[in-house]
């Protein structure tokens, strides 16, 4: 009992200072956006004048691959790879325009350093569920 509460403090103290210390955030966060409206996932990074390379790739659930749809070297404007409805906001966030259910999946953000900067990569991870449009046409 006692090694297994030690396992969890160690667990704990592991996310907290990865949390704390890491150059993404969020690092690991779920979200629900609706068919048909946009939806930015609000991804930052720290230490802008030392990145080298930001890739945002896409995995849907079923399939095990996951696929780059935007990219950018350094501070150059992002480019998208593919004909995927995604927008670069600003920083790491980037916004789904027109959520179909097909968005529905995980979204990495990973963000590589110059070598003489000293910083590790990193990786932010946002899984979407994409849910039906509430919204009703008409009147009673």
């Amino acid at each position: 009992m006692a090694g297994t509460n030690f396992l969890r403090t160690i667990k704990v103290l592991t996310w907290i200072y990865l949390e704390c210390n890491a150059a993404i955030s969020p690092l690991d966060e779920a979200y629900t956006a609706s068919v048909g409206s946009d939806f930015t996932i609000p991804w930052t990074y720290d230490n802008e004048a030392d990145m080298y390379f930001v890739t945002w790739t896409f995995k849907p659930l079923l399939l095990a691959t996951p696929t780059t749809i935007m990219s950018t070297f350094g501070t150059s404007a992002a480019v998208k790879n593919n004909n995927f409805n995604v927008q670069h906001v600003s920083n790491g966030k980037i916004k789904l325009k027109s959520v179909t259910i097909e968005n529905a999946g995980i979204y990495y953000c990973t963000v590589d350093y110059f070598l003489a900067s000293g910083l590790p990569s990193w990786t932010g991870t946002a899984t979407i569920s994409v849910t039906a449009s509430m919204s009703h046409e008409g009147g009673i």
